[in-house]
């Protein structure tokens, strides 16, 4: 299996005394060190990276190395996330359907430096509007999709490179009043593994059932969540530092400090996170990775109110409120905003807005930079934009969840 390195400084000297070996039947080009073609590949855009692949079988072999998918893979986390869009069709008692959206199956990876965003060819298999697919969390490059109601199908899905797993089912039918899944890469082990919590109705009983599985393995487990879950409701799951991490909403006043429930994939074992004082209303608050750390923030109106997830595994964790900023815009009603990323280490961020002033119109969908220091807000004008749309960050890679654990050299093994 593949073992990766935990820090940068670490990758980076091992990489430096790594020599690329041709495997059987392969040379690389005599006109050119196979270290620097190395190090000028991992270095270039994603979307070049997969150009030059088609260039000769040489360049083939060396972007397909699994030396080299791990070195451009520890670069991209040290990289700004990108933004990926999917097309949407607005609930017609929100606003009037848009027909440019209609039969839109497809991705679309937002290149700022080129305007534009580029469509990616999602596989026929997905068929995410006929099954009404979500994208519900993203892990080094991976997708891991499945349905708001339906236990089955479960896919992890690299869109750049076009590579698909689809998940083992357990076999049930029933439909699902939710189901929410998260995908985490465990360092352990080199591997990554999928963790699912859902809930269930039987007569006039509710059920919860949390699972996890392993890429490559044909079975779930089943995990054993906090009792007090049965009395929320919980949100899209998010990785961050080595665990799985859901927003929840009591479904009682008693429980209202309750805030992130987290899964550590290492121990295996669920954490609640609490506030430290003066929760906020939990259905205004959005959960992201900001600069490497896991937040809440509220933007129902102008002032941008942040929390921070703060300690460690062995003193425990909880939030905290550690900025209050304006964001010179009043959010709510029909104007509103989600953040998707820092997109440098300025102030600016990237916020996905939606715009409807009536019923009468259609709802509009934007990429906008924002700039703390200056109050400014920029609007990203990229070409083959749908109208419409959801956006989340996104780090494109070479990982295959095909070949998500794989046999390495041992030269590999004993480097890393």
């Amino acid at each position: 299996t593949i073992r990766y390195a935990s820090n940068k400084s670490a990758v980076a000297a091992k990489m430096n005394n790594y020599q690329l070996r041709p495997r059987r039947g392969r040379t690389y080009n005599n006109y050119m060190q196979p270290d620097i073609m190395f190090e000028i590949f991992s270095r270039l855009p994603i979307e070049a990276i997969v150009t030059c692949k088609c260039v000769c079988k040489t360049w083939r072999g060396l972007i397909e190395d699994p030396y080299f998918i791990e070195r451009h893979r520890h670069l991209a986390l040290y990289q700004a996330p990108r933004a990926l869009i999917r097309p949407r069709i607005p609930d017609m008692n929100v606003g009037q359907i848009s027909t440019s959206n209609i039969g839109d199956n497809r991705l679309y990876l937002v290149d700022c430096e080129a305007h534009k965003a580029k469509p990616l060819h999602v596989a026929p298999a997905l068929d995410m509007l006929g099954r009404e697919l979500e994208v519900m969390s993203t892990c080094d490059g991976l997708l891991c999709i499945a349905s708001d109601h339906r236990q089955a199908p479960v896919y992890v899905y690299n869109p750049v490179m076009d590579r698909l797993v689809k998940l083992p089912s357990t076999g049930m039918k029933r439909k699902l009043l939710c189901h929410e899944v998260g995908l985490i890469f465990h360092e352990s082990s080199g591997s990554y593994k999928v963790v699912r919590g859902y809930r269930f109705k039987i007569k006039a009983q509710e059920y919860y059932r949390f699972e996890m599985i392993t890429l490559g393995e044909a079975a779930w487990t089943e995990l054993t969540p906090p009792s007090l879950i049965y009395e929320c409701h919980f949100g899209r799951p998010l990785q961050w530092h080595g665990a799985i991490h859901w927003k929840i909403q009591p479904a009682r006043i008693t429980n209202s400090r309750q805030s992130i429930m987290s899964f550590d994939i290492d121990k295996e074992a669920f954490q609640i996170v609490y506030f430290r004082d003066n929760p906020p209303q939990h259905n205004r608050l959005q959960m992201f990775v900001l600069d490497d750390d896991l937040v809440l923030l509220d933007s129902h109106n102008s002032s941008l109110k942040i929390w921070r997830v703060e300690g460690d595994v062995i003193g425990g964790y909880s939030i905290h409120q550690y900025t209050l900023m304006q964001s010179y815009m009043q959010w709510g009603g029909h104007f509103r905003c989600r953040w998707i990323s820092e997109t440098g280490r300025d102030g600016t961020y990237m916020l996905h807005t939606t715009y409807c002033p009536s019923t009468k119109c259609h709802i509009r969908s934007n990429l906008v930079n924002f700039s703390h220091k200056t109050g400014s807000y920029t609007q990203l004008n990229l070409s083959r934009m749908p109208e419409h749309f959801s956006a989340m960050a996104f780090k494109p890679t070479l990982v295959c969840p095909v070949r998500a654990r794989v046999n390495a050299p041992r030269s590999f093994d004993s480097q890393l």
